[in-house]
């Protein structure tokens, strides 16, 4: 693990070290871990956990073992006068295709009063429902959070501050919670060599409220970011050649990389009487440009406790507001003549943009599948998900762009399976544990 990686540990552990002589302090341990494996009845693309993994199970391998795994440890000093320190750290299959642990949180508590706290650090970005505990896979019934919702925001902590309090109303609790702070993340895709940086300012506000069996939930989440790296200079250059080119043929909307500003609205719903168990939540994702594409999300769960078995169903679907911004597959007419250099760069940019950038999302998925909680902290889960994504269509306009192509939630996708209807079986088994 590199240095730079471990200042927010190191700065909560000097802090701990110089309050110890002033207060007792006392530590809590734990951690939590997931061993999986997913196999694909498709080739023409990867399924993934995360939009960070280059890769899954599918078109790069029939079974991977590393779509969800990982292994995560947390430790909590209560220190006194109403502070306390948390420190979680989670290794798991990331953008460079190692499993090197990240710093999920590390951050300092300093409880106000009874109902009012504030947190600084590295914190959560509570932007879904059970974003507070989404790397835990015991807790939750099904193998993962519906990907159709989750991966709409692929930010799961910020640096920066969060502020909390809670109260009593009608017989239940209330709690509001706002954060804000900078966040960073790299994607990386099959084939890519370079990495793009997502770099960028995040911010949250959500409402929970929780009376007996039932728990609802309201959330708000802003975020501007910034993207850089070779695809994206690429990006940049090729539309700043279309100005050369009016006449290229190509539209050259404002794709602005470098200045997204996106919004989401989270609503859920979970109830838990201890046999039944059901889950809703609906998600709402709008942007500032055509770079990233308006989504609307829901997905509904619902379990069955039956000893130590709890069987499930869902269903989960995503739908683009718009079209994506394809433009077809671009052919050099300047070719041979003193300008094909420089109109290659519009073609280059315009496929890059396409394969990195411009995504369409429309799919939906059925699930089913049991838990076992075999053991005192150990649940063996069985998944079967069914993911249908629509073709789009592949005629062209006059401007020689697609009318739409697709590719759903998946990664690496061949050009048959962007053009065309596919419908992916996925199977999962994992072992879930926390200690």
């Amino acid at each position: 693990m590199k240095m730079k990686k471990m200042s927010w540990a190191l700065a909560l552990a000097g802090f701990l070290g110089s309050q110890a002589a002033l207060a007792e302090v006392t530590y809590n341990f734990s951690g939590f871990g997931t061993l999986e494996a997913v196999h694909s009845d498709s080739r023409e693309a990867d399924f993934r956990g995360n939009i960070v993994q280059p890769n899954g199970a599918g078109r790069s391998g029939a079974t991977m073992f590393g779509v969800d795994t990982k292994l995560g440890l947390q430790a909590t000093a209560n220190i006194g006068n109403g502070f306390s320190a948390t420190v979680q750290a989670v290794a798991d299959h990331r953008a460079d295709n190692s499993y090197t642990p990240q710093f999920e949180w590390a951050n300092l508590k300093y409880q106000i009063n009874d109902t009012v706290y504030v947190r600084a650090g590295r914190v959560v970005a509570p932007v879904f429902m059970v974003s507070d505990f989404r790397n835990v896979g015991f807790s939750q019934a099904t193998v993962r959070p519906a990907y159709e919702i989750y991966m709409l925001n692929p930010i799961t902590h910020l640096d920066g501050v969060e502020v909390g309090t809670k109260f009593d109303v009608a017989g239940g609790n209330l709690r509001v919670q706002a954060t804000a702070g900078r966040v960073k993340l790299t994607v990386k895709s099959r084939g890519q060599d370079d990495p793009i940086n997502v770099t960028g300012s995040d911010r949250n506000i959500n409402m929970t409220y929780e009376k007996d069996s039932q728990t609802f939930r309201l959330g708000y989440n802003r975020t501007k970011t910034d993207s850089q790296g070779p695809g994206i200079t690429q990006i940049d250059a090729a539309f700043a050649a279309a100005a050369a080119f009016p006449a290229f043929g190509y539209p050259t909307p404002n794709a602005n990389l470098h200045d997204i500003k996106a919004t989401l609205w989270d609503l859920g719903y979970i109830y838990d009487d201890g046999k039944w168990l059901g889950q809703v939540e609906y998600v709402q994702a709008r942007s500032e440009g055509p770079a990233v594409q308006d989504t609307d999300a829901w997905s509904a769960m619902l379990g069955y406790r039956i000893g130590k078995w709890t069987p499930y169903a869902g269903y989960s679907r995503m739908t683009s507001k718009e079209p994506p911004l394809k433009y077809g597959e671009p052919v050099n007419p300047f070719a041979g003549t003193p300008f094909g250099p420089r109109a290659q760069q519009l073609v280059d940019g315009i496929n890059q943009f396409d394969n990195v950038i411009n995504t369409h999302n429309q799919q939906h998925t059925v699930t089913l599948g049991t838990r076992y909680d075999f053991y005192k902290n150990v649940a063996l889960k069985l998944q079967w998900d069914r993911s249908f994504k629509p073709g789009m269509g592949a005629s062209v306009s006059p401007g020689g762009r697609w009318s739409g192509l697709n590719r759903g939630v998946f990664i690496n996708p061949t050009d048959a399976f962007m053009r065309g209807s596919y419908a992916v079986n996925l199977y999962t088994v994992t072992l879930d544990f926390v200690f």
